[in-house]
Parts: structure tokens; C-alpha cells; sequence
């Protein structure tokens, strides 16, 4: 009697204990953690939503404090001429009246065209018809006092790289960047 009582609520015991064991390490799995230093721009997990592990969709859009470039879309036409260490310069409506002087760090050779979505579709080959999609090219910018981190993330502007090719009309295109850096002011 007395010893199978111990034995039952010995059982009840280590079983609560595994039960609680176990809610604590989910509580921790529920615990998002930022991969490095930055700040969440868009957040659409709430308490209490299941999410897995298999990750269909993204919860949290985090922008990393070191990760701020300046890309640029080029064209795929316009491309073959573009190499790191080129000059550039920058202007951006955010900033009426300013251009900024930047050098060509270096070229992302993929673009939205190649990323598939995972589906049961085979995906659609693309044809000459499709439009061409542009290319990113990262800028650095001149002036290191200037803070990546101030410019919005998707701000609208122009940029012109100055190349090996058409060089004698470098000089026209600064102009027309100066124009427009001053368009800007009227611009919506």
C-alpha cells in the first residue's frame, strides 16, 4: 500500500517535472533574438501565432546597423561597362540641391530573374519579350561623415557612373546630375 503510494506520486512528480522541463525549453524556442545589432523595420509576428520551423514566409524584416549600402539599378545593356573603382555620383530627392561623389565597390551579378519561389510549377522560361530586370551596383560614398544609416532604405535618386566608355560626355552627364540635384527641390 504505502510504498506503491510513493511509487504513484514519484511518477506524478517526474512527470510534471518533464512536463514543466519541456514547456520551459518551448518557451525558449518562442523567444525571437536578433542575429546581430540593427533594428526591426517590419514586424508581423504576434503573441500567441504558430509559427514552424520550415519557414514559408518571413515574420521579421531586420535591417542589420552595418549592413547599410547604397546599390544602384543598372542596366543590363549598360552593365558591361561598369568596374569597382569607377567614380560615381548620387543624388537623391530626399536631399534636393546635394550630389554626392561615390566609388563603385562592387557589382551584384544576380538579380530578382533568378530567384525561383518554391511551388509544384515548372517556372516560366524567360524570352526576349520580358523585360530586361537591372542589376545592383554598390556604391561607396566619398565623404565618410556621411551616415548610410540616415538615408531611408528604397530612397528614389539617380546615379551616373563614369566609365571607360563615352568619357567625353562625362562632363554633360555632371551637369544634368547638378540639374537634377537642384530639380529636386521642385519635384514631388
Amino acid at each position: 500500500g504505502r510504498q506503491v503510494d510513493v511509487d504513484i506520486y514519484r511518477a506524478e512528480v517526474d512527470s510534471a517535472t518533464a512536463q514543466l522541463q519541456n514547456a520551459n525549453w518551448e518557451l525558449e524556442r518562442t523567444v525571437v533574438r536578433a542575429p546581430a545589432d540593427g533594428k526591426v523595420v517590419a514586424l508581423s509576428l504576434r503573441p500567441g501565432q504558430r509559427v514552424t520551423s520550415m519557414p514559408m514566409r518571413s515574420w521579421v524584416a531586420f535591417v542589420e546597423s552595418d549592413s547599410n549600402r547604397l546599390a544602384v539599378g543598372i542596366p543590363q545593356s549598360r552593365l558591361r561597362y561598369v568596374e569597382e573603382g569607377q567614380k560615381a555620383e548620387v543624388v537623391l530627392r530626399i536631399f534636393p540641391g546635394q550630389s554626392f561623389d561615390a566609388t563603385v565597390e562592387g557589382i551584384i551579378n544576380i538579380n530578382s530573374a533568378a530567384q525561383l519561389q518554391p511551388s509544384g510549377l515548372i517556372p516560366q522560361v524567360p524570352s526576349m519579350m520580358d523585360p530586361a530586370l537591372p542589376f545592383g551596383v554598390i556604391l561607396k560614398l566619398d565623404d565618410a561623415s556621411i551616415d548610410l544609416s540616415e538615408i531611408p532604405g528604397g530612397s528614389v535618386g539617380t546615379a551616373a557612373i563614369y566609365t571607360e566608355s563615352a568619357t567625353a560626355t562625362h562632363i554633360i552627364r555632371k551637369v544634368m546630375i547638378r540639374m537634377e540635384s537642384w530639380l529636386n527641390y521642385i519635384k514631388p
